[in-house]
């Protein structure tokens, strides 16, 4: 990608409008949380963010404040007619200026709503999501719906305040979001100011995935034969696909620029909303937080420390295995088995683990999959069981190590030979024979694949990891950890915050088959840690541009297209394969490529092409109002 020049931003204010505005419902929230405190830079006191008013959420990252003047008089007015709109900080780098409006009060207007988006934009809200069905997923999209509808109010208000009516803006809006009902609205009134829109996805486009059609070639043949998606083959992947599409398109057909995150989203929206963006904003870091190269070798060890103590506790009461030698890989993403491509991660780890058993390879591979599922799940209580055992073990020993240091310094003093009678207290070699005992109680059965309860022996992944030779035997040298829940300081088994973890790690591999960008990726090597990804992903697709690829660099890029499945999985095999091999020294070596490739996808740069596309909507905005006042 060539790096853009210096740019100045022609609007004197900006506004990005997001469900995802303190509220991390996915990765649009990653975009817009680590972007801001670039934007600031740009817009300074002139930066806004809005989105809808989750309690749970906006108690923990949003601070609530006095409005200035006017803007209290605006909120307070609303408040008469029942919009709560709550003005504060988001507490996040950067801090912007943010409303979030609550639309809990406004209910009342939902059928008006549904009646509107049925006569003015074609789209039949009850007819694509059924009464009786998925009850929660329809309260959120109502939820969302009302939002979107009482945000128009507010915005178009807010806009005629002396602050905001004589100055050049920007709004920012986001695909699959009912803010699109905002933008529609300020178009048809030809609104002064510039309406930007950015597509991460396209909802339709990740069903087709989902399902194992090949969208990309569908791609490649549509740009010969062009075709629209028929309605029928949109209304097979459910009524929810339905909407979200219609709102993405409503979204595209009414903003003045359309940007994308990735070439490969550019060309996935041209082909399903029938729209090329104009613009590739791809995603960034701000790398200026994660851990500087003085800290990072701290940093990881400490947390492959904590790591090890974990697998110490899942698998040594089952049977010994050199825990602090071995590498530690991991995959993490939503709970998609072929479009995130566990089932190729699967098969390829199979083969990895037949493949050094046959070698005798001496050491062990712990493979981590954060793979997160909506089931409620708990940890599995044989793991905390032996989680408290070797608790117990760890506070019993560093107990006696004072007295233990003591009694060697007292034989040596006197000259008297080193006795384990002498060293060890009895009441303590009793007590610690104890805990041993029961700390290897389990010699019979194998580890455990699972290390939550909730999903049982039917879930896919557990039968397709059985299938593929991954259960945790004796003499396996790949051994998995199916991890389905957030990972944070209180989940009672790693306790560890997900990006400590990660920066323990050795290698992440997100072999995805759909990915319209790949964060998981660019945050892994971000920690100085080696990652796979795929040519399908935008990031994949950037990652080699930018780098030499036979050379293995510290992200590799798994190469996809127009490649045979058995071919995709030898080919990831050999990846893991060739990390398992690397000396220490040459782990280090990949580990600081991966930080330096990470560093090319900063925000210090990448939020340039935010700025362009707000100059552009500004240029074609401008280009809409002198167009209504020619005779």
């Amino acid at each position: 990608m060539n790096m853009i020049k210096k740019v100045t931003p022609t609007a004197d204010f900006f506004i990005e409008i997001c469900v995802q505005v303190v509220n991390n419902l996915s990765g649009v929230y990653t975009v817009i949380k680590s972007k801001a405190p670039e934007i600031k830079k740009y817009y300074g006191e002139n930066f806004y963010t809005v989105g809808p008013y989750y309690k749970k959420s906006a108690d923990v990252e949003f601070e609530e404040l006095k409005a200035p003047n006017q803007i209290n008089q605006l909120l307070q007015d609303l408040k008469k007619e029942k919009i709560i709109c709550h003005y504060g900080e988001w507490l996040i780098p950067g801090s912007p200026k943010t409303f979030l409006i609550d639309p809990v009060k406004s209910f009342g207007r939902l059928n008006k709503i549904k009646k509107q988006l049925r006569n003015k934009y074609n789209i039949d809200f009850d007819k694509i999501v059924k009464k009786g069905r998925n009850t929660e997923i329809i309260k959120d999209f109502e939820f969302k719906l009302v939002w979107g509808d009482i945000l128009t109010q507010f915005i178009k208000r807010l806009l005629l305040l002396k602050g905001f009516s004589k100055k050049l803006g920007v709004l920012q809006f986001h695909y699959s979001d009912p803010s699109a009902l905002l933008a529609a609205d300020l178009m048809e009134n030809n609104c002064k100011v510039g309406l930007v829109a950015t597509s991460h996805s396209t909802r339709l486009g990740r069903e087709i995935a989902k399902n194992n059609e090949d969208l990309f070639s569908e791609i490649k043949k549509a740009k010969n034969k062009p075709k629209k998606i028929s309605n029928r083959r949109i209304i097979r992947y459910g009524g929810k696909t339905l909407y979200l599409h219609d709102i993405e398109s409503l979204l595209t057909k009414n903003v003045d620029v359309l940007t994308a995150v990735s070439e490969v989203v550019s060309s996935e929206t041209d082909y399903i909303i029938g729209r090329k963006p104009d613009i590739i904003t791809p995603n960034g870091l701000e790398m200026e937080s994660f851990p500087s190269q003085e800290e990072r070798a701290v940093v990881h060890l400490n947390a492959k420390e904590r790591i090890y103590r974990f697998l110490d506790a899942y698998f040594l009461p089952y049977y010994s295995v050199d825990i602090p030698h071995s590498l530690l890989f991991f995959t993490s993403g939503r709970y998609e088995l072929t479009t995130k491509g566990y089932d190729i991660l699967f098969e390829a780890l199979g083969k990895l683990n037949e493949q050094l058993k046959k070698e005798e390879y001496k050491n062990n591979i712990f493979v981590f999959l954060f793979i997160m599922t909506q089931e409620s799940k708990q940890a599995n209580e044989e793991i905390l069981e032996n989680m408290a055992v070797y608790d117990a073990i760890e506070h019993t020993a560093s107990q006696e190590f004072p007295h233990i240091e003591k009694r060697i310094i007292s034989s040596l003093v006197y000259g008297h030979e080193i006795r384990k009678d002498i060293i060890f207290d009895e009441h303590f070699l009793i007590e610690s024979k104890k805990l041993m005992l029961k700390f290897k109680r389990k010699k019979a059965s194998n580890p455990p694949i699972y290390a939550f309860k909730g999903l049982g022996t039917k879930d896919p992944i557990y039968q397709l990891l059985l299938k593929c030779g991954l259960d945790n035997k004796s003499d396996d040298k790949i051994k998995v950890i199916f991890y389905p829940a957030p990972v944070s300081v209180a989940d009672g088994l790693l306790s560890m915050d997900y990006h400590e973890v990660m920066a323990g790690m050795h290698l992440g591999i997100f072999p995805s088959m759909y990915e319209p960008w790949g964060y998981t990726p660019l945050e892994t090597a971000a920690h100085s840690v080696m990652s796979i990804t795929t040519e399908i992903s935008g990031f994949g697709k950037f990652i080699q541009k930018i780098s030499d690829q036979r050379k293995k660099p510290g992200i590799m890029v798994l190469k996809t297209e127009n490649k045979k499945r058995e071919e995709i999985v030898d080919e990831l095999k050999d990846m893991m394969y060739w990390v398992a091999k690397l000396s220490k020294r040459e782990r280090i070596g990949k580990k600081l490529e991966a930080r330096k490739l990470a560093l090319s996808a900063d925000w210090r740069e990448f939020a340039k092409s935010y700025i362009q596309a707000h100059n552009l909507a500004i240029e074609r905005c401008q280009k809409r109002q002198r167009k209504t006042k020619k005779p």
